[in-house]
């Protein structure tokens, strides 16, 4: 924990040294006005480019919360799509304001950082949403999605793990997850590959199988550190930042794909556990 907290500060502080020298040098246009940001400059962080939340976000028409349960979560929602950061975590993730289901957590190379009560992110956190982001040196545009209301959603929610397996047709085999964490959702993705999504109370997982032996995680990040391991005979291939901050396991049993995307970083030994497999999905 200390250590954890030891690399949040000096994020911060490194943060707070870029923004400093590159105050003033940031302009931030949405849908074609410019946004007066009251001091609040973007700065770079990691060779990301990073953008106060709050104002940017409710200019291009989200709802920016603070979450009751934890100080350090903000989540921003327009009515059709909806995300969430934790400060001093790189991982993200999209997901519908109205529907059961979520996207793979990706890596931006960034974690979100607080200076003076304001939370900034990597800008690339709105290209995610599905908003346009351009940026020009130092001018930086943005513009909301063209429709709020046309996103395609091919995802099927059920309420239970039986009738999705039965919907995507899948014979697979559970991940072995820790005691604490539990199943929340389950849903069929373009009526062939099973979603489902675990959490512990804090973070979360989503587990997806389908088959054939086609990547099914639709996380195409370039993680800096991959590997591969062995589970129950089976070649794992582990992606993060490094061993012991796992965001993404890969598999294939020579009939069905898993994938398994966790918001918080797991050490290779835990990824390869959880692979491993527990049940049998019938």
């Amino acid at each position: 924990m200390k250590k954890m907290m030891c690399g949040v500060l000096c994020a911060a502080l490194l943060a707070c040294s870029a923004g400093a020298a590159a105050a003033g040098s940031y302009t931030v246009t949405v849908d074609g006005a410019a946004l007066d940001l009251s001091g609040k400059t973007p700065f770079v962080s990691q060779d990301k480019v990073m953008v106060p939340l709050r104002p940017v976000a409710e200019a291009l028409g989200y709802t920016v919360t603070w979450t009751a349960e934890d100080a350090q979560r903000v989540e921003i929602d327009n009515g059709v799509v909806r995300t969430w950061v934790d400060i001093g975590v790189d991982s993200y993730c999209r997901t519908s304001s109205t529907a059961i289901g979520m996207g793979a957590p990706v890596s931006f190379g960034a974690a979100p950082v607080a200076m003076d009560n304001t939370t900034y992110v990597p800008v690339d956190l709105f290209a995610m949403m599905g908003d346009t982001v351009e940026t020009d040196g130092t001018d930086i545009t943005l513009s909301a999605m063209e429709s709020q209301t046309q996103i395609p959603n091919p995802i099927v929610a059920y309420d239970t793990l039986e009738k999705a397996v039965a919907a995507a047709g899948v014979k697979a085999v559970l991940p072995a997850f820790p005691a604490e964490w539990r199943q929340v959702e389950f849903s069929v993705i373009g009526g062939t590959l099973l979603q489902v999504i675990y959490t512990d109370g804090t973070d979360t997982a989503v587990f997806r199988a389908a088959a054939g032996d086609g990547d099914t995680s639709g996380d195409y990040n370039a993680y800096p550190w991959t590997a591969e391991t062995e589970a129950d005979g089976v070649t794992v291939t582990l992606k993060g930042q490094e061993e012991d901050a796992v965001l993404l396991a890969v598999w294939t049993d020579g009939q069905y794909s898993y994938a398994l995307a966790c918001s918080a970083p797991l050490t290779a030994e835990e990824a390869t556990a959880m692979a491993s497999g527990v049940a049998p999905l019938e």
